[in-house]
């Protein structure tokens, strides 16, 4: 069951990187992004880490590290400016190790 879980979550990751941020996103009048994660029970007692990077410029524009304590949150970082593109990087730490590992190691 946990593997099919898994799976299911990588490829709502893919999607979501995928598809434009407004289809998961919605930023708010005061230029922050908040992103809604839902189903991540898998996930629970690891860290996610998410970063935000303008394309403009790639220049990274925000950063947080979050504990998943929930199956269902919310993230709120200002690290955006309305009217310009970023690209949203985040992964659990399956293996809680600190660091960015490939699928299947950790979940991106």
């Amino acid at each position: 069951m946990n593997r099919y879980l898994g799976i299911a979550a990588l490829f709502i990751v893919f999607l979501f990187l995928i598809f434009p941020i407004r289809g998961f996103a919605q930023l708010n009048p005061d230029a922050n992004l908040t992103i809604h994660f839902t189903g991540m029970g898998p996930h629970l007692n690891q860290n996610l880490y998410l970063r935000v990077v303008d394309k403009g410029t790639m220049k990274e524009t925000g950063r947080i590290v979050q504990q998943i304590t929930t199956t269902n949150f919310d993230i709120v970082i200002d690290a955006v400016t309305a009217g310009r593109s970023y690209f949203i990087d985040f992964f659990s730490d399956h293996n809680s190790n600190g660091l960015y590992d490939a699928p299947p190691v950790d979940h991106a």
